[in-house]
């Protein structure tokens, strides 16, 4: 049973530490349009090269970024989740 619960936690924070790579660094861009803007275009790659499931999870990680007074990129961001079901 130790066994297995230590395969669990090792599986959960492999999985964990692999979703965490789709996040681009943005910590350099200064505006939150900046920002939002070099996820878009992360998100167009990946829609690029059919990987629909970085896009599905940067898009709902942008989407909690946005202002919502912000209705571009709202739009935009619900698109890219709305396209990836």
């Amino acid at each position: 049973m130790l066994k297995a619960s230590i395969l669990v936690l090792f599986f959960a924070t492999y999985v964990n530490s692999r979703a965490q790579d789709i996040i681009p660094d943005i910590s350099h861009l200064k505006t939150k349009k900046e920002q939002l803007q070099r996820m878009a275009e992360v998100c167009d790659s990946f829609n690029r090269i059919e990987q629909y499931e970085k896009t599905k999870q940067l898009s709902h990680y942008a989407a909690t970024l946005i202002d919502t007074s912000d209705h571009y990129y709202q739009s935009l961001f619900y698109y890219y989740i709305a396209a990836c079901h």
